[in-house]
């Protein structure tokens, strides 16, 4: 596949150079050999390429200058260009934003959450966090000057240099709020990439520097495991979550159980408001395999029913596919709970 894409990126440049005049210079066939060097780097860099890189394959001043007015490089930030044909998206804007930042820092925040998958989406701007004195290259790019950046604290991704999960989770602790916040540390907990002593640890090296963020981090060690929300077992049930959050629900009970009036056990639900009686449930997709189970099922919504409790039901192709319909169905249900 990489030979197949080398191929298309010399061909590319090869007619781009006819039609832009390279072919005429004297030196064509050095500008075809430099032309193909280029190529190659930046194709085994995502299509990326640094002003360092040129200088050291011995393009000058001139001829870097050349192939961006040709089209064959498009400078994406100051000293970083993309190979033409390259697809520009979040992703390249991300790594275009470590090849400039070179060895001065790391992606931090919420732009290491997202290439962790603790957060969804493609969260702007690009942070990016620093021990010295950096100015940000474009408006897209936010620059945080920290007091220390040790190596304990980062990891590699996909070659960029982030904050490891700890560090990460720590640092969102001064920008999100507390419910963002949990979100966030909920994913992590589930694929155990984060654990209390580690966060103890980091907390008693970065709380001394009046870090930001450092009193929430204390407020939730000091609630404890036992005080802990659940956390969201399914990939369905945290995406369910994300929505209520980005339309500012409030967050339900989780893994909420239902008693009758003489305190007998009738149901977990997946989520709850106990205050308004309304349960949800993220129904993936589930079969009834036989008439006992069925009848369970209707036994169980029947007892709900009985205690007072409406019961929403949400698919995943309700979820994903038809947004509008479930912020609409959520909105007539809850009521004024969003003001909660």
């Amino acid at each position: 596949m990489k030979h197949d894409l080398l191929a298309q990126g010399v061909t590319r440049v090869t007619a781009m150079s006819r039609a832009t005049g390279f072919a005429g210079c004297v030196k064509t066939q050095g500008n075809a050999a430099a032309d193909r060097r280029v190529v190659m780097l930046a194709e085994n860099q995502g299509g990326l390429v640094s002003s360092e890189q040129l200088v050291d394959l011995g393009l000058n001043r001139q001829a870097i200058k050349r192939r961006r007015d040709s089209g064959l490089l498009i400078e994406l930030l100051s000293g970083v260009y993309k190979l033409a044909g390259t697809p520009a998206n979040w992703f390249l804007f991300v790594r275009a934003t470590h090849v400039w930042l070179r060895e001065r820092g790391a992606l931090s925040h919420q732009t290491s959450a997202a290439l962790q998958s603790l957060v969804e989406g493609t969260p702007r701007p690009i942070e990016i966090s620093t021990t010295g004195y950096l100015r940000s290259p474009h408006e897209n790019i936010c620059v945080r000057r920290v007091v220390d950046l040790p190596s304990r604290d980062l990891r590699w991704f996909d070659g960029m240099r982030i904050t490891n999960p700890t560090r990460t989770v720590f640092d969102l602790a001064g920008v999100l709020d507390r419910r963002r916040l949990d979100l966030v540390i909920d994913e992590a907990r589930r694929r155990r990439l984060i654990a209390e002593r580690p966060i103890r640890e980091t907390l008693e090296r970065l709380g001394r520097q009046g870090r930001s963020g450092a009193g929430l981090m204390a407020k939730i060690l000091e609630e404890g495991e036992e005080v802990q929300l659940p956390v969201p077992g399914s990939r369905f049930e945290r995406k369910f979550l994300q929505f209520l959050d980005a339309h500012l629900f409030p967050i339900p009970e989780r893994q909420y159980e239902i008693f009758d009036d003489q305190d007998r056990f009738v149901a977990r639900v997946d989520f709850a408001y106990p205050h308004l009686m309304i349960a949800i449930e993220c129904d993936g997709k589930k079969h009834h395999f036989g008439t006992r189970a069925w009848e369970d099922d209707v036994e169980r919504r029947s007892k709900l029913a009985a205690l007072g409790w409406r019961v929403i039901h949400i698919s995943w192709d309700l979820l994903v596919t038809r947004p509008g319909e479930l912020l609409a169905l959520l909105r007539g249900m809850l009521g004024n709970a969003t003001i909660i």
